[in-house]
């Protein structure tokens, strides 16, 4: 009889363990392994922050070599290039603004010219169209 009170107390605080103790049980278990993981991280942390020393030292180097071209450098960045082709374009476009009133004054003088021989044509031709009135009259 204490056989059978001895298994059944038994049976029942193990239903009471893995009812009331499972999730400390479950809790404790992750906690060791996401401490396990903070470890195995920490190891490799040396690595990491040697790769990233050799990725800024990298990264650097491009910010400087952006750095020269953007900035003005007594001739050899592209910003100073950018200003060579902006100051050219600028006086071509003074020049082409020049050209323009040269052709504009041009076509002025050449319409003057036309109005003053088309003028002179229609005079000529009144005088010859005079002379071949008189003789055909005759």
């Amino acid at each position: 009889m204490w056989q059978i009170i001895g298994w059944t107390a038994g049976a029942v605080g193990v239903v009471l363990f893995f009812w009331k103790g499972w999730p400390w049980l479950r809790k404790t278990a992750t906690a060791v392994v996401h401490f396990a993981q903070i470890v195995d991280a920490v190891q490799e942390l040396p690595a990491f922050i040697a790769r990233t020393d050799e990725t800024l030292k990298a990264q650097d180097a491009a910010i400087a070599d952006i750095h020269h071209e953007v900035h003005f450098n007594n001739g050899s960045s592209v910003k100073d290039g950018v200003s060579r082709v902006e100051s050219g374009v600028a006086d071509l476009s003074l020049r082409v603004a020049e050209v323009a009133e040269d052709l504009a004054d041009a076509k002025k003088a050449l319409a003057t010219s036309d109005a003053k021989i088309r003028l002179d044509l229609e005079v000529r031709r009144g005088v010859e169209d005079t002379r071949n009135e008189e003789n055909e009259h005759d």
